[in-house]
Parts: C-alpha cells; sequence; structure tokens
C-alpha cells in the first residue's frame, strides 16, 4: 500500500509566556491513504473518494498522535479516550490517538485569558504552512481522482457520472451515500488462470448473461466491468445488457448501488446463463448427471475450479486449475431465448 501513502506531518509548537514547554503531535492522513488505495486499487469507496471537492474535506479523515503536551489537555485525550471504552479498560496502554475534528475542539480562543497551548494550536491550524500541507495532501486527493477515469469500467462510470450530477447516490443525504459506498467486502484482484478464464468467455459476443454460485469479490468485479461495458455499448439497462444471476448472499461481498451495477440474486431456483460459473462443490455431488437442466440451464458454457467429469451434450477443456464444458447443439441454449426476450421488451418501452 506504500504507492498510496501520504506523508505524515509532525507539529511541534513552542507555548509563549515565556515557558520551555512545547506540545508535540502528528498529523496522520492514514485513512486518507486507505481510501485512496481502496478506489483505485480496489473499486471500492470510489464515490466516497469523488465527494472530496475542498482541502477542508479532509479534516475529517485525519487522526492526531499526541506525544506531548500540557496537562489540561493530557486530562482532556485521556478523558475523551475512557469515555469510548469499557469500564474494566484503563486508557494508560492506549495510544493517544484523537480524530482531527476532536482533538481541535479541546482549544478556544479566550482573549487576554487565552492558555499558552491554545494559542499555539489555533495559530498553527491557521497558518500558512497548516493550509499548505491541506492543499498538498488535497492534490494527490485530486490525482487519485483522476485515475478513476483511466480506470477500468467501474472506476471509469464511477468518475463520470460524479462529474456530470448523474451517479444514482447522488440523491442520497451525504453520509447515507458515504455508508453505501463502504459496503461491500473489497479485496485485491486475486490473479489465477481461473479468473482469467472467466475473463476470456465473458469477451465472447454469445455470452450475454452469467450465472453463479460461486462470486467472490474478484469475479464479481470482473462480471460487473463487463455489464458496464455491455451497458454503455447498448444503451440497454444494466441487466438488459449483460445479465448477472447469482444465489442470494448471506452478505454481501459488493455493493451494486455504489458501483451502478445490477445483480438480480435468487433465494429460490436461479436465473439462467450463458455462463454458468459452478460451486466446486457440485464435483463431489450427484446432482451433476441426475439434474443437468436443473442446474445449468443449458448454459453455453460451464466452468468449475474442478473437474464436474463427463457432462452429457457437453465437450470438456481441461487447464490450470479450471475445467470448461462447452454446449454442442447450442439450439439448446435457452439463454440466449431470455435475452432476445429482454432485448424486445427494452425495444417495445422505447
Amino acid at each position: 500500500m506504500t504507492t498510496w501513502s501520504l506523508q505524515k506531518e509532525l507539529v511541534e509548537l513552542k507555548l509563549s509566556y515565556g515557558t520551555k514547554k512545547t506540545m508535540r503531535v502528528v498529523i496522520h492522513p492514514e485513512h486518507l491513504s486507505r481510501l485512496i488505495y481502496d478506489a483505485c486499487a480496489l473499486a471500492h469507496r470510489m464515490y466516497e473518494l469523488m465527494l472530496i471537492q475542498r482541502p477542508g474535506d479532509l479534516l475529517a479523515y485525519l487522526v492526531v498522535a499526541i506525544e506531548e503536551c500540557t496537562e489540561r489537555i493530557d486530562q482532556m485525550v485521556n478523558r475523551s479516550h475512557q469515555e469510548k471504552l469499557p469500564a474494566s479498560e484503563s486508557t494508560e496502554s492506549k495510544p493517544k490517538l484523537l480524530p482531527f475534528l476532536e482533538f481541535n475542539r479541546f482549544f478556544s480562543w479566550w482573549g487576554d485569558d487565552t492558555e499558552p497551548e491554545d494559542e499555539a494550536w489555533l495559530l498553527f491550524v491557521g497558518s500558512g504552512r497548516f493550509e499548505n500541507l491541506l492543499k498538498a495532501w488535497f492534490k494527490q486527493i485530486q490525482d487519485a481522482q483522476s485515475r478513476l477515469s483511466c480506470g477500468d469500467e467501474l472506476q471509469r462510470n464511477c468518475f463520470y457520472r460524479v462529474k456530470y450530477g448523474n451517479h444514482p447516490l447522488d440523491m442520497l443525504e451525504r453520509q447515507r451515500a458515504v455508508t453505501i459506498s463502504r459496503s461491500g467486502k473489497p479485496e485485491p484482484y486475486q490473479k489465477s488462470a481461473f479468473l482469467d478464464k472467466i475473463v476470456e468467455l465473458v469477451q465472447q459476443d454469445d455470452v450475454k448473461s452469467v450465472t453463479t454460485y460461486y462470486g467472490n469479490y474478484s469475479i464479481l468485479r470482473v462480471l460487473c466491468n463487463k455489464q458496464r461495458q455491455r451497458t454503455n455499448q447498448t444503451g440497454l439497462s444494466a441487466h438488459q445488457a449483460f445479465a448477472i444471476n447469482m444465489v442470494e448472499p448471506l452478505s454481501a461481498s459488493v455493493s451494486c448501488d455504489a458501483w451502478d451495477a445490477e445483480i438480480c440474486y435468487y433465494s429460490e431456483g436461479l436465473g439462467r446463463g450463458d455462463l454458468f460459473i459452478a460451486h466446486p462443490a457440485l464435483a463431489n455431488s450427484d446432482d451433476v448427471s441426475r439434474d443437468l437442466d436443473f442446474l445449468f440451464k443449458h448454459a453455453r458454457f460451464v466452468l468449475c475450479s474442478k473437474s464436474l467429469g463427463p457432462i452429457e451434450g457437453y465437450t470438456a477443456e481441461e487447464g490450470d486449475g479450471w475445467w470448461c464444458y462447452r454446449l454442442i447443439d447450442l439450439s439448446k441454449a435457452i439463454a440466449k431465448d431470455e435475452f432476445a426476450d429482454r432485448l424486445n421488451r427494452a425495444m417495445s418501452i422505447i
């Protein structure tokens, strides 16, 4: 994650009124670094990244580590920590970290009665040094936003829809939109021959829909990228352009709203797809030979990370960690008729 890291800032302030005391803190922008990484590397929290439009928007992401301060500030820091901890825990062994905005509220101007630490801190946050620091971090945020414009289909779609003011989340209250943007369970792209085979298959013109029992974050990112590409190419809705069917998740690994995607989840049965990504558990199941139509719906392609054995009506190809079955008689491919139905319905609406 070092590629995305923003530099922390050490702040050492000498207190006035002839005292030799100092206040030393470190301002950490790690939450901003994480946001950039999530958006640019994982296609996660992209909308949240795009919402940052002013240097002042960064303040909510900063954290202050207190290394040296006056007794009064130390007491307030400890009190703040204690309020957030269970009664049985002590703050003594906890690092003195606070959100920037919370730490900043400890300081106030009181005219001639202003405490030395208040004056020192407030002069710093109003200084050109702090302004330049925020602007430098903000420039890196802007660079990350621009990076989305040349990313994958999902990243480019988010960038331009926010830019032109027509993203689906634009109509929501800000915090609700951020919460949706953060939902899901992102993970780094898991490079594998199995995933490469999925990429290869969805590139084919005769694969216009996918059904899967097996959809981790990387697989769904590939499928939703293809859906967005087909949507842009055809002008159809996401589901009409490239249907993605999946069993109802116990906990969704992606946010369709954040990705501007459409996945049809099924609690009973499963929609048909030209490509069926089979769960490896089927390799040890008698259902493969017993109920082919129920499982595969006569998909053009069946892909699994384990061998399903011989399947009637399909030829088999084996690769590095994948087995791909191709339907011999394409006239039996049911999903193609469903795509025609989706297309006809879309045209009738027009």
